[in-house]
């Protein structure tokens, strides 16, 4: 087995650079996110934020849809691409594509504004909105397409500053917005879908002053489409797998309880934000080393990846179970008072999600994106089972139940196919000891004193200096491995 150090090593600091980028954006993002979600609790109240999750659900799942998946073609194959025209013939065959069809969604979607409604709030009163909820998914679409760009050239700095740019802009605007103005759904809406359109153009004109010309060419559109249609059933199967509960709640339950319950996903969330700035460096590498026939290499980073990942994510989950409950009523109000085993459950299958994000990527290079299909039509079925059966006894927390047991089993495939090189990163008792940390964690911060706001930052700061020491006194990481890797 190779050593951990060796391989770590071999990833080189350019990858832990950009990860490390990445973290920082991430970090800041959440920490935008967490300053947001009581800005939409306090004004648009259980209800009211009962819709907002609902568009944001529903966005979720159709502009992945829109994008026909060319913004996974573009990050796979567009980092090989060595001349301007191709990469030229790449991108606006791709943008070409996907701009005819958002129009086309747009134009069919209007005359049935009262049926949307119904659908997605199970009341045709909300069928005003249903404009602006078209108008931000045909943008957010088309900005995942255009967005793709950046990744796949691997300008991770420039692609953070955009997104961090981005999320400056969101918050202050929802906050002028909703908070001073006093405003409600439909404005927020509406200044995002401005938002949106505005970075699209910045964009499209910063990738045609790099690459100089427009070209489109339907033999690489043909070959993109090979790669990304067959992902397109995954995002409607994948959306039911993350999303569908929240309309099963709805129409069981109502819009209050949706809302509550997206608050707490919401925040279970922080877990899988974990793994983006690794995930989103990590493609686009490893797609580069593959074409280059580099394979064992490809692996070993996806392999070291998801022991990066585990290092940081688990004692997050363990304080999301700790904390949350507490937490989210801070933020909120006491609409939003939730019991503590539903934030932990959410948080491990965010946990189990990001395993998969990372793992994923050894079936993605070997484009074998059909047996992505097959797994989430199982695990559809089986999130729409135990949401059907769970749901009218149990609740939210039958919610949470169902979206754990389908993330689970969605992280036991990834890592059965990659078992032949999990090896390379995880040893069990290199995981038995961030285990370990990780419950001690939990219980520092479940046995502190204190309530309030005070009382919660000291649990977390606590919780965070005791990791710090375990990682260091459990040997889970040796004082040589960084001090080898900041002198690279």
């Amino acid at each position: 087995m190779t050593h951990p150090t060796q391989s770590g090593h071999g990833m080189g600091r350019k990858f832990f650079g950009n990860v490390a980028v990445r973290a920082v954006f991430q970090v800041f993002s959440a920490f935008a996110g967490l300053l947001l979600l009581p800005i939409l609790l306090r004004a648009l109240g259980s209800e009211g934020y009962g819709v907002w999750s609902q568009i944001g659900v529903t966005v979720t799942l159709f502009a992945p849809m829109l994008t026909l998946r060319l913004d996974d073609a573009l990050t796979r194959y567009l980092a090989g691409l060595s001349t301007a025209e191709e990469r030229s013939q790449a991108f606006f065959s791709s943008l070409t594509a996907v701009g005819l069809l958002v129009s086309a969604t747009v134009l069919v979607g209007l005359p049935l504004r009262g049926q949307l409604s119904s659908a997605m709030f199970a009341d045709s009163s909300f069928a005003g909105l249903v404009p602006l909820f078209l108008a931000r998914l045909a943008l957010r679409a088309s900005f995942s397409l255009v967005a793709a760009y950046y990744r796949a050239r691997s300008y991770i700095r420039l692609s953070t500053s955009l997104q961090g740019l981005m999320t400056v802009a969101e918050l202050a605007g929802m906050y002028l917005i909703l908070i001073v103005a006093g405003g409600g759904v439909a404005d927020a809406l509406l200044y995002l879908a401005c938002l949106d359109g505005l970075m699209i153009l910045l964009v499209i004109g910063d990738v045609l002053r790099r690459e100089r010309r427009v070209a489109i060419s339907s033999r690489v559109l043909r070959r993109f489409l090979r790669y990304s249609l067959p992902l397109i059933p995954t995002v409607f199967l994948y959306w039911i797998v993350n999303s569908s509960d929240r309309y099963v709640i709805v129409h069981f339950i109502g819009l209050k309880e949706a809302g509550v319950y997206s608050a707490a996903y919401s925040l279970s969330q922080v877990v899988k934000i974990l793994v983006m700035p690794i995930s989103f460096v990590l493609l686009p590498e490893v797609s580069a080393l593959w074409e280059r026939g580099q394979k064992h290499e490809s692996e070993r980073r996806i392999a070291y990846s998801l022991r990066l990942y585990l290092l940081v994510a688990m004692p997050a989950m363990a304080g999301i179970a700790a904390v949350g409950a507490q937490l989210l009523v801070l933020m909120g109000t006491s609409q939003f008072a939730v019991d503590a085993s539903l934030l932990a459950l959410l948080a491990a299958g965010e946990l189990c999600v990001g395993i998969y994000q990372i793992y994923v990527y050894r079936i993605l290079l070997r484009e074998k994106t059909w047996l992505l299909t097959i797994v989430f039509a199982v695990l559809a079925g089986l999130n729409l089972v135990l949401n059907f059966i769970l749901v009218p006894v149990m609740g939210i927390l039958g919610a949470a139940a169902a979206t754990f047991a389908s993330y689970a089993l969605q992280a036991v495939f990834v890592l059965a196919f990659g078992r032949k090189v999990l090896g390379m990163a995880i040893e069990p008792s290199w995981l038995a000891r961030v285990a370990l940390a990780s419950g001690c964690i939990y219980g520092l911060a479940s046995l502190m004193p204190g309530s309030g706001l005070v009382g919660l930052v000291g649990r977390v700061l606590g919780g965070v200096v005791l990791y710090g020491i375990l990682v260091f006194a459990l040997g889970i990481v040796k004082r040589e491995e960084v001090r080898s890797l900041l002198s690279r």
